[in-house]
This record gives C-alpha cells, structure tokens and sequence, in this order.
C-alpha cells in the first residue's frame, strides 16, 4: 500500500494497492501454468481488488476512512471474461466500501488509440471514484483520454531512474495532462529534488519513497505538508 499525498489539498488520503512486483503480475500465481500473460495479469488484478475490500473494512471497524486505489491493467478490462470475473468481484464489496475505490489503470502505450480507451474505462466509471491512467511509454497525449471519464494521468518512475531523466518526464506530463485537461500524478519519487521540481510543474499527486515509504497495511489519511516531509527526512 503506497501512500498518495495529495499536494493541492496536504494530506494522505488514499493509499495505492497494487501486487508485490511493481505494476507487474508475479511469475509464481498458483494454479496458472502455461496461463497467458493476460490471464496471469487478470488474476492478480482481482487479488489487488479483493486486499482493498479487505483492508478498507479493517480501516472501517477503527471507525477511520481513506480512499484506496487499486492497479488493474487495461487487458483485464478490456477481454470480456477477465471483465466479467473482475466486475463480479467488485460486486462483491459493500457500497460502503466501494464508494472510496479508485483504480490506476496499466498497461497503456502509445499504441493504443481514443477509440479502445473510450469503450473500455467507463466501465469503471460507475464503480469508480476515479480514474487514475499509468502512462507506459512517451508520446503525444493530445485527444487520446477525451470521452473516457480519465481523472488523472501519470507515471511510475522506475527504481534508479537518474534525476535529469525523471525531471525530463515529469516536466512532459505536466504538458501533456495541462494540454488535455487533466490532474497529473507521479509515482515512485525517489529523491526530494524531484518532488520539489514535480510540485513546481504543477503535479497534484505524489507517492515514492522521498514522501512516504509503502505500508502492508493503511491505518489512517493524515495531514501531510512539505515541512513536514522534510522534517521527518
């Protein structure tokens, strides 16, 4: 469960759940085999969906409340049996609970155009407090999130990415999502010169180790301002 911290507003008030592999499926899910990658992927999405019901109700019976963003990859939603499986569970989860679910849909390059984006993530949009799009590659933004119920787009910087190549991406999100009327997010921040150069581009949520380390377990949204992230540094 990574932490989010939402810069507009200063506070942690959602916590992203994804698989121990970062945005990726594990190659050892039980049972699977020969299993596609798609049907590997689609399997360990409906892991994430079910540790956040879970986790959601234990924050509930504390009597606190956070938003939980589940990873989900755009394959899972796009096949009709993955899509049929993964719609099944969320059914599953109570409405109290359900309410305070976002997804950050993966799996999505330049090579997939508007037209399959807006067929496949307003299926979300009825379960969803919001969409959070994961950027895969770089490219033009342009209309390709138009008609889609996108809240955010963002990144997942990799682990070791060098400071001048993370500023460089960050710096182009934030002209690609201000071009297409977005909020932008940056994950994996490493370092708090470029959280410092993401909030200077206008970036709205932040998560990575330079703000708060992942938790196995989310307890509480809590107020979080830039002192206090150097403060505790």
């Amino acid at each position: 469960h990574r932490p989010l911290w939402d810069t507009a507003m200063n506070v942690v008030i959602s916590y992203l759940c994804q698989s121990a592999s970062p945005l990726q499926p594990p190659d050892d899910v039980p049972g699977l085999g020969r299993a596609s990658p798609e049907a590997r992927q689609a399997v360990v999405d409906r892991a994430v969906l079910r540790e956040c019901d879970s986790s959601m109700q234990a924050i509930h019976r504390r009597g606190f409340r956070l938003i939980s963003g589940a990873t989900v990859a755009l394959d899972t939603l796009s096949y009709s049996r993955f899509w049929m499986q993964y719609s099944k569970e969320f059914k599953n989860i109570p409405p109290g609970i359900a309410r305070d679910l976002t997804f950050f849909v993966t799996g999505i390059d330049r090579g997939i155009p508007n037209s399959r984006l807006a067929q496949v993530l307003p299926k979300l949009g009825k379960y969803s407090r919001g969409i959070f799009c994961v950027l895969s590659d770089r490219g033009y933004i342009g209309t390709r999130f138009s008609r889609t119920t996108t809240h955010a787009i963002g990144i997942d910087l990799p682990a070791g990415s060098s400071e001048s190549m993370a500023t460089a991406r960050i710096t182009e999100l934030s002209h690609q999502a201000v071009s297409a009327g977005l909020v932008a997010f940056v994950l994996g921040i490493s370092s708090t010169s470029i959280m410092l150069h993401a909030m200077s581009c206008g970036i709205r949520y932040l998560e990575g180790p330079a703000i708060r380390p992942a938790v196995s377990e989310p307890r509480f949204a809590f107020a979080q301002s830039l002192e206090g992230i150097y403060a505790s540094a």
